[in-house]
């Protein structure tokens, strides 16, 4: 297949900037990966040094680290007790203390009061019961129900 002189022209130009990238792009991760072997061999070697010894710091090395650790200090010398006042402080936001001890001590009103409440929820339900008469085919009220409507469609089609 013949190409025209200039589409070809194009064609060549652009082969030889591919090239040129891919020359460039190679230098590129070479150099990156001498700059990451040169900080390796840098790391392994303060490793090997070890930690200095106090008298090695200097003036300047000391202020910052005073400095870094004034800027750490909280309010609270270890996570305990941190952990104990956001405790505390939560609790108090909860509930009102005073009004939780008067209902944990109660009183003989309040006893009064649960038992009147029960006697009438037992009187609710015995009146119900005299109401609705005994049917032995029904196991509770939604049965009931449903047998109700059973016999109902049942008279429609006889």
């Amino acid at each position: 297949m013949a190409v025209s002189p200039p589409l070809q022209n194009r064609l060549d130009l652009f082969r030889e900037k591919k090239k040129s990238a891919i020359r460039e792009n190679d230098v590129a991760v070479q150099q990156e990966l001498k700059k990451q072997r040169d900080r390796s061999t840098y790391n392994e070697s303060l490793e090997e040094e070890g930690p200095k010894d106090d008298r090695e710091y200097t003036l300047q090395e000391w202020k910052e680290w005073a400095q870094k650790k004034g800027k750490t200090k909280g309010g609270y010398k270890n996570l305990d007790e941190l952990a104990h006042a956001t405790y505390e402080k939560e609790i108090a936001g909860l509930a009102n203390k005073e009004k939780y001890a008067k209902l944990k001590e109660g009183g003989q009103e309040d006893i009064e009061g649960m038992v009147q409440g029960l006697q009438e929820a037992s009187e609710r339900r015995l009146k119900k019961r005299r109401k609705e008469p005994v049917e032995s085919n029904s196991v509770n009220e939604k049965n009931r129900q449903f047998n109700m409507k059973l016999e109902r469609e049942a008279k429609e089609h006889r």
